[in-house]
């Protein structure tokens, strides 16, 4: 699932690192709501569960405006990142929403899609 806010950032704050931060949170807590336990790791943008990363977070910003954003992995197929050294980490592994645990049934891109937009505007106090 990939989410790619475009905000103006001036309109809200403007601090780079909480914008990262309050991303994170909106992937944490929507993986909470499948009983996934998200965490951040210090020095290491994105959310991770266990020691393997379930969501990358790539953004850049221009006069305040966010672009690009973020990739929760729900359901693919993980073989393919053998291939590449995902976010540049090394000896690194990825894991993905049905590889932690949840079952294939319980997995529905549109709804985690929705779960991830009332995270989001609950986060950013914004209208969705």
């Amino acid at each position: 699932l990939v989410g790619y806010p475009i905000i103006d950032l001036s309109n809200h704050f403007r601090d780079i690192h909480l914008y990262l931060r309050k991303l994170e949170e909106v992937i944490i807590l929507t993986l909470k709501d499948y009983n996934i336990i998200g965490k951040r790791v210090k020095g290491m943008t994105g959310v991770w569960v266990g020691n393997k990363k379930i969501a990358t977070i790539g953004v850049e910003f221009r006069k305040w405006v966010t672009m690009h954003g973020f990739a929760l992995n729900v359901n693919p197929d993980l073989s393919f990142f053998s291939y590449i050294v995902p976010c540049g980490m090394k000896n690194k592994e990825v894991t993905s929403m049905l590889a932690s645990g949840l079952p294939q049934s319980e997995l529905n891109l549109d709804a985690v899609g929705d779960k991830v937009s009332k995270h989001f505007a609950e986060i950013f106090e914004v209208d969705m």
